[in-house]
């Protein structure tokens, strides 16, 4: 799962928070996206979410 996260007062406390939750379990992976919002956008409008 990507989590996508931006603010960037808070990227150091969330990256913490993002490793604690995937060395606690081995089913989900969360992979944290901090590229910001305007990339999210841009895949949106290739009609590419995902990426």
């Amino acid at each position: 799962m990507r989590f996508t996260f931006s603010k960037r007062e808070a990227i150091d406390f969330m990256t913490e928070v993002v490793n604690d939750f995937n060395t606690s379990q081995d089913r989900y992976f969360v992979e944290l996206d901090t590229s910001g919002p305007d990339v999210i956008s841009a895949a949106f409008v290739r009609g590419n979410p995902r990426t």
